[in-house]
């Protein structure tokens, strides 16, 4: 509430979206550092304490044996923490760019990013149910498979060109004779 005034709307004509990206970017700014020591202050000793309690009174049951004596993180999912997420999608996406351009004076640039992993945090980071994503094991048969399509492909080509190659030399042997 204290920042109320700095949030209102604009009057005037409508914003384009570069404006609307600069504005948005603004409120994150001013916003985030007040977000970030109310979740790390108050947020987080309050979540874990309730959990705590719960969890010893038997409330929630016995932990699966998948989770048991593991360190709990909480990972929050408002409107501000995925605004801030998405702050490492701009910049994950900005150094893609960088990494595509240079590209074409250093083939090798694009060694060093793993690209696999990045498509798995973006995704992570924008927010996208797990249940739409292939696991590892999926995507290399999903590859493999497309590999042995592209070299059977490739294989009927070299046999049609082949056969191209023969009827050419014939036709011109026929045609010497």
């Amino acid at each position: 509430m204290l920042m109320a005034d700095q949030l209102q709307p604009q009057d005037g004509p409508a914003m384009t979206a570069t404006e609307v990206h600069a504005r948005m970017a603004l409120i994150r700014q001013l916003l985030g550092p007040v977000y970030g020591r109310l979740q790390a202050e108050f947020l987080q000793p309050l979540v874990q304490r309730c959990f705590g309690l719960s969890y010893r009174s038997g409330a929630l049951g016995a932990a699966p044996e998948s989770i048991a004596g593991q360190v709990m993180s909480i990972r929050y999912v408002s409107p501000m923490a995925r605004a801030q997420r998405l702050e490492d999608v701009s910049a994950m996406d900005g150094y893609e760019t960088v990494l595509i351009t240079q590209t074409a004076v250093d083939p090798e640039a694009m060694d060093g990013y793993d690209w696999d992993e990045a498509r798995r945090e973006r995704a992570q980071l924008m927010g996208v149910p797990a249940k739409l994503l292939r696991d590892e094991d999926d995507i290399a048969a999903l590859r493999a498979k497309r590999a042995e399509a592209n070299r059977i492909e490739q294989q009927q080509q070299m046999g049609q060109q082949a056969q191209a190659s023969m009827i050419d030399a014939a036709a011109k042997q026929m045609a010497a004779a």
